[in-house]
């Protein structure tokens, strides 16, 4: 097999074609993968298997509980052991929890570009579910996993070719390139696509899958019948405030970049109103934070 990383460069080859011929998308995380299949129905899910499943873990479930005790849970009483998050927390939830804290394992290494990859994610799950809440989007938990997969796809090529993607990250940060533009010419791929092939992959809904693919695609989210689209428009602006206000290295977002102005009037948001969430928000993350992208 030729490597990933020479392929990366070589012009003649379609990063799809990567992708799929080197077969670098990497399976979901074993215990998450389990956890999603014994949820997939949610009348046949028995309960003990599944705290077990969890409990093999033991790294994995102790970040469980400190996620589920962080203030933006908002639970009445401290959650001390599993089998009580399971019950407090619900299906949907708890498995939302174990896929978040899983998939940094996708991660093949970790410096400075997997650092601020991790870090967004996490920012835009957070950004995310609270834009939800505050729309009463009943999509609360899909914003969850919306937002923290939406960038999945940078992680992928990242691990492909670290240093192409380094050069990705340069001149998005750098010289405010768009990242896909980036993507396109050094893997003939962007990371919406590539991310859409990794859910895929795994499992994940079709509505997952299509957020992670369309999430910078304004005029096709704003198409979807609702929820969905609410749940689309929470990602994209979540999205962009993280870039915005919530990472330490901001990407230059105007006022009245489309990204960032569109999905807020679309869900509602004036000036005054957007300002108050995100002073809120950046607030909220500056306590919450560890919890979420330790």
């Amino acid at each position: 097999m030729r490597n990933a990383a020479a392929l990366a460069t070589n012009s003649m080859v379609s990063g799809r074609k990567i992708v799929l011929e080197t077969q670098e998308i990497p399976p979901m995380p074993v215990v998450a993968a389990k956890v999603v299949r014994m949820t997939s129905d949610p009348d046949r899910v028995d309960f003990k298997e599944l705290s077990r499943t969890i409990a093999a873990d033991a790294a994995l479930c102790s970040r469980i509980i400190r996620i589920a005790n962080s203030p933006f849970f908002g639970l009445p009483t401290k959650i001390n052991t599993l089998s009580a998050g399971i019950r407090v927390l619900g299906l949907k939830t708890i498995k939302s929890l174990v896929v978040a804290a899983s998939v940094k394992q996708v991660y093949q290494r970790f410096g400075l570009t997997e650092k601020l990859l991790w870090e967004h994610s996490c920012a835009v799950s957070f950004l995310a579910m609270s834009l939800a809440r505050h729309t009463r989007c009943p999509l609360v938990e899909e914003s969850f996993l919306a937002g923290l997969l939406h960038d999945i796809g940078k992680v992928i090529l990242n691990n492909m070719a670290p240093d192409q993607y380094g050069e990705v990250m340069r001149q998005a940060y750098n010289n405010g390139t768009p990242f896909e533009v980036v993507e396109h010419s050094l893997f003939g791929i962007d990371h919406t696509e590539a991310g859409a092939m990794v859910l895929a992959k795994w499992e994940f809904s079709e509505l997952l899958v299509d957020i992670v693919r369309y999430h910078q695609d304004l005029d096709r989210i704003e198409t979807w019948p609702e929820p969905q689209r609410t749940l689309g428009l929470c990602v994209a602006l979540g999205d962009a405030i993280s870039y915005r206000h919530m990472l330490a290295d901001h990407l230059d977002l105007q006022d009245d970049d489309p990204l960032y102005r569109r999905p807020a009037v679309a869900l509602g948001f004036d000036r005054e109103r957007l300002d108050a969430f995100e002073t809120d928000a950046k607030e909220r993350w500056a306590q919450e934070m560890e919890a979420f992208a330790e």
